[in-house]
């Protein structure tokens, strides 16, 4: 049937015409690339460490008030990304980091959000959330501090490139007064 006959009859259904192998041979099992890739797919992309050992170590943000990455000990980055309609809130969206690590396999989109709401109230993710909000103004600091000695050698070598070009126009003039003095003795 086709899209046009199914407006006319509502209650018939579509059928796959093409059949697609799903038969696993041996071979293929025993083929390490495809049971690494199963393996993969089982951990979900998260490094199991990170699960049972979850510590943030850099926090970084895409987009102010808006998208978050965090990155933890043994390698996993999460992103948490705040709703045009929602309000954002720094420390929500550690919670919601640390649930999408721990609960991502077990819980849904909500299940996530519920957990990490319930993160709020124990006091290991409470001491969590304070030491990546330390870690995260630790980070601040040093970055403004280096954008600071940046600027500071920007302005520095702009400094010596000036002198360097004055000194080198001084020494051009002086050549050309000692030349022109060359001159008019040699007259």
């Amino acid at each position: 049937m086709t899209n046009s006959e199914l407006m006319y009859f509502p209650s018939a259904s579509i059928t796959m015409e093409e059949t697609f192998p799903t038969t696993i041979h041996i071979n293929d099992i025993m083929n390490k690339a495809v049971v690494k890739a199963i393996q993969n797919a089982k951990n979900n992309s998260f490094n199991k460490k990170d699960v049972f050992y979850p510590e943030i170590v850099k926090i970084e943000i895409l987009v102010p008030n808006k998208v978050l990455r965090f990155t933890f000990r043994y390698g996993t980055q999460i992103k948490t990304i705040c709703n045009d309609e929602d309000v954002f809130d720094f420390d929500f969206a550690i919670y919601l980091a640390y649930s999408k690590l721990i609960n991502s396999d077990k819980f849904t989109k909500e299940g996530i959000e519920y957990k990490a709401h319930e993160m709020k109230y124990r006091k290991r993710w409470i001491k969590k959330v304070k030491e990546a909000k330390k870690l995260f103004k630790q980070q601040e600091t040093e970055r403004i501090k280096k954008e600071k000695e940046e600027k500071e050698r920007a302005a520095a070598r702009k400094r010596q490139a000036e002198k360097k070009a004055r000194k080198k126009k001084e020494r051009k003039e002086r050549e050309l007064k000692a030349l022109a003095e060359k001159i008019k003795n040699v007259e």
